[in-house]
């Protein structure tokens, strides 16, 4: 048996014990972290908790202008209101204020931003 067959049926046999293992940990740290463990040991180091960059950027993704996030449109791009609401707003129908979306191109962005 050649070395590279010798290696590659190794690697074979250990593989599923690799997978295994990750599989142990994984269960582990989740059930570490259902516990609180992360929090207890942040509190006990006496650390403050990492900021999460990426939740605090959500709330600005995709950028809408201040000025319309104040208006009408804004609560719709938003998720402040839905489309029913924008058009009672606006006192037209579900229907008519939908065609003003794409008329603006505006239709696509509905329920993409927040």
């Amino acid at each position: 048996m050649t070395r590279a067959r010798l290696a590659d049926r190794v690697a074979g046999a250990l593989l599923p014990l690799a997978l295994a293992a990750v599989g142990l940990a994984l269960v582990r740290l989740d059930a570490e972290i259902d516990e609180g463990v992360h929090v207890e040991l942040i509190e006990r180091l006496d650390l403050c908790q990492p900021g999460d960059s990426l939740a605090r950027a959500a709330a600005d993704l995709p950028r809408v202008a201040e000025e319309i996030r104040r208006s009408q449109l804004g609560d719709l791009l938003c998720g402040r209101t839905d489309l029913a609401g924008f058009s009672a707003c606006l006192g037209c129908s579900p229907a008519q204020a939908q065609a003003m979306l794409a008329a603006m191109g505006a239709d696509r962005l509905v329920g993409a931003a927040r």
